[in-house]
């Protein structure tokens, strides 16, 4: 029987599996537990994912560690891949407002980028390929060195299709070359002395037409033909044939056309290619203020993982940034979270262990409750809402609450999580007493685990007093292999202290069939240890605690009443 809801059931589509690349453009608030997550950490932050999408909202559970060998097996057990990793919660550029100019390619004219920056009402715009790759950047200030060096210059260079394009014209006959790059002229009837230039005229004729190839012109441009149509017309089809001068008509006047055919250059010509500022998506917006207090540009270009242009960025943007939103599952401490926390913002906290020292800038949603696992307090978030689980999950959820509950054996162990843990059962199709001897039984992937990895499987930080205590912990139906590996874990114990600058790093190694623990412990705090623990472990690197079971409800309060105290 599920537990009982005053809410009706209500049959909700949840969306794809995959969030993908639309975090990328689309808010999405991120779902994390602790660092060196345990089982319980990452389910629930999986199960609170698949909650949140079937409510409609975009979520996604992520981790800041790797998966120890037990949540790796329970996730390929019940079909499941493990939430992708994300190990700092700074701003990033993705976090940003941008604008989102559209790119210009690098084959157009640039008479057209002008009208393209004009439009888009801004002094820059990235340079893209057709793929949308980013390639450059083009500004005012380019287009306008350019334009006033070409006229000292009184040249161009240009494909002949930007020529046309830029001058609203139209090809008449003679040679359609590829590329031009010649001197400009301007000229009456007489072209001998243009050879190898662009020559433009008005009141363009036959006669000027063959004079011009006679001369060898590359190409004449004829001003003011407003009908291109009728003035082809007039050149017979005997003379089209014959000359090699490419004729190309511009409806504009002579002084006009003139201006407009030095602006029918590339933009690859021109656009900043080499050592442009850009950035990309994941940035962090720290690396990006410092990168523009050292540059003196008005905006610049931002791309994706794949060098796709996302936008344009600018001091402007930094003033106010969004931050990322975050909810944290199985822990509520700064030394637990992310690296950069402060910069989040924190909307929700599920947890079930004791208020650390996580503030927020306003009120948020905290559901905090003394139970054995934040997986029962993510299922119980379904049956409030009338939502049903998926069998994968479900199972996934059964196997966290065993994890953390020691199967039932921990004393922070309540009524509640063993009803939870039959409805999962029943839900997915698990017997609760299998699970948990496939769960606890040691495989060989773990016994060849170095100290460190083992160390690491279960590890969290906790501050006492001031002082730097890490625990961790590892559950086991037998932990005889374990206590065979005591020398080296005690060696990596010290290692790590050390290393870190802990003041104390303490190992639980659980025996569920016993209902004791052997402790492990490397820095002593003072007395510390024998007044937290009795006389058992006055001097001693390596004890047992019979009936001790739970590092939050047995040795983390013992520790934190005498640490600290003389």
């Amino acid at each position: 029987m599920a537990p009982q809801s005053g809410h009706q059931p209500t049959q909700i589509h949840p969306s794809e599996d995959a969030i993908g690349r639309q975090d990328f453009y689309q808010p999405v608030t991120y779902i994390s537990g602790h660092r060196h997550p345990d089982t319980d950490s990452i389910v629930a932050a999986m199960a609170y994912e698949a909650l949140k999408r079937k409510m409609g909202d975009h979520a996604k559970a992520v981790r800041i560690g790797e998966i120890n060998p037990e949540t790796a097996f329970i996730l390929s057990r019940f079909g499941l891949k493990p939430p992708p990793a994300l190990t700092d919660i700074r701003t990033q550029v993705r976090d940003l407002t941008i604008d989102h100019p559209v790119p210009i390619n690098p084959a157009a004219p640039l008479g057209e980028a002008w009208s393209h920056l004009l439009n888009e009402q801004t002094r820059s715009v990235p340079v893209a390929d057709a793929a949308g790759h980013f390639r450059g950047l083009i500004t005012s200030g380019d287009i306008a060195a350019f334009d006033m060096n070409q006229i000292q210059e009184a040249s161009t260079s240009a494909t002949l299709d930007n020529l046309i394009r830029t001058i609203s014209g139209a090809f008449i006959c003679g040679t359609r070359l590829d590329y031009l790059s010649a001197p400009i002229f301007v000229t009456g009837n007489d072209c001998s002395l243009h050879m190898n230039g662009i020559v433009l005229g008005e009141n363009i004729d036959v006669s000027v037409l063959a004079r011009a190839d006679e001369a060898k012109v590359l190409c004449l441009v004829a001003c003011n033909v407003e009908d291109p149509e009728a003035f082809a017309k007039r050149i017979p089809d005997a003379t089209k044939s014959r000359v090699r001068t490419t004729l190309i008509t511009s409806p504009f006047g002579l002084y006009r056309t003139l201006r407009l055919v030095t602006l029918a250059t590339s933009v690859s010509t021109v656009m900043q290619k080499a050592d442009v500022v850009h950035f990309r998506l994941d940035d962090y917006l720290d690396d990006v203020r410092n990168a523009m207090l050292s540059t003196r540009f008005r905006s610049y270009p931002v791309v994706d993982e794949f060098g796709h242009v996302a936008g344009m960025i600018s001091r402007f943007h930094l003033i106010r940034p969004s931050r990322k939103k975050v909810i944290l599952v199985d822990h509520n401490e700064m030394a637990q979270s992310f690296p950069g926390l402060e910069q989040a913002n924190i909307v929700e906290i599920i947890d079930h262990h004791r208020i650390g020292d996580v503030t927020t800038d306003g009120p948020i949603y905290v559901r905090n409750e003394p139970v054995g696992s934040t997986s029962t307090i993510i299922a119980s978030m379904y049956v409030e809402r009338g939502l049903t689980i998926d069998p994968p999950i479900a199972g996934i959820l059964l196997a966290a609450i065993l994890s953390d509950t020691i199967f039932f054996k921990s004393p922070t162990c309540t009524r509640r999580d063993k009803e939870m843990a039959e409805w999962l059962s029943e839900l997915s199709g698990v017997g609760v007493s299998d699970l948990a001897t496939e769960m606890f039984t040691p495989n060989d992937a773990l016994l060849h685990m170095s100290a460190r990895e083992l160390l690491n499987m279960d590890f969290k930080v906790f501050r006492m007093a001031g002082a730097k205590v890490a625990i961790a912990q590892i559950s086991a139906m037998n932990i005889e292999p374990f206590l065979a590996r005591e020398a080296d874990l005690l060696a990596q114990m010290d290692s790590d202290r050390k290393l870190e600058d802990y003041d104390m790093v303490m190992m639980a190694l659980t025996d569920i069939e016993k209902g004791g623990s052997q402790i492990l412990v490397s820095g002593r705090l003072g007395d510390a240890i024998e007044r937290a623990y009795g006389e058992a472990a006055r001097g001693q690197t390596s004890f047992y605690l019979p009936g001790v079971m739970s590092r939050k409800k047995q040795i983390v309060p013992q520790l934190s009443m005498v640490v600290g105290v003389s």
